[in-house]
């Protein structure tokens, strides 16, 4: 599933983006975007970070965004876009588990203090985001809400790594599958122009085994 979500992202990245453009200086603190109470960590580090700035909870925009979708909808988008940080915890912290939360951020240009997937750093380059597994996480937080050239470093930054075998291993069967949807569709395309000009029936079967191989590789 993370494949497919990198592989969404790196397609939209310059399409989908917030429509709203608010600077660094009138950008607010953080806001945390769980809603459930699955993590026991939302509380600690909004008690933490509410020391340094106010902290906003994603519910207090429920009018705008409670029947949007949750996956990179504009709305949403201009909510994180307001923030300088996006509190960004997964449910459950376990290898490849990785939601839509962290591309979220990207796509709104916020920055994201994320906790969640062990093998993180196997998909996204490490100065695209917060690591609050990181000691220094706190610091780092401090000093990007007070330096916009900091923070910009981060947000511009290319996102994703250069993945490994299993990634590269993925990317060849999606390509592979395209190539063979166009290639059925040439077949499929031929076959209905022998079929209605009169061609012999050898090579309407001969087109029809091709389309039937072509199916099933896709």
């Amino acid at each position: 599933t993370v494949y497919l979500r990198i592989q969404y992202f790196l397609k939209n990245i310059n399409i989908i983006k917030p429509t709203i453009n608010i600077n660094f200086e009138n950008k607010k603190f953080m806001l945390v975007i769980n809603r459930s109470n699955l993590n026991k960590d939302i509380q600690k580090y909004t008690e933490i970070f509410n020391k340094i700035d106010k902290v906003d909870n994603i519910s207090i925009y429920d009018k705008e965004i409670k029947y949007k979708s949750c996956y990179n909808s504009i709305e949403l988008l201009n909510v994180f876009h307001q923030y300088k940080f996006i509190l960004c915890l997964e449910n459950s912290y376990q290898d490849g588990y990785i939601t839509e939360k962290i591309f979220n951020c990207f796509f709104s240009k916020s920055l994201p203090l994320y906790k969640g997937a062990t093998d993180i750093n196997k998909f996204f380059n490490q100065e695209s985001f917060i690591d609050l597994n990181k000691n220094n996480y706190l610091e780092i937080v401090k000093k990007c809400n007070d330096n916009k050239i900091l923070y910009n470093q981060y947000i511009n930054c290319n996102k994703i790594n250069i993945i490994d075998n299993n990634y590269l291993k993925f990317q060849e069967k999606i390509n592979h599958k395209i190539l063979n949807k166009k290639y059925l569709y040439s077949i499929y395309m031929k076959y209905l122009i022998y079929r209605y000009s009169g061609g012999s029936a050898h090579n309407l079967s001969g087109l029809e085994f091709k389309i039937n191989v072509a199916k099933k590789k896709i």
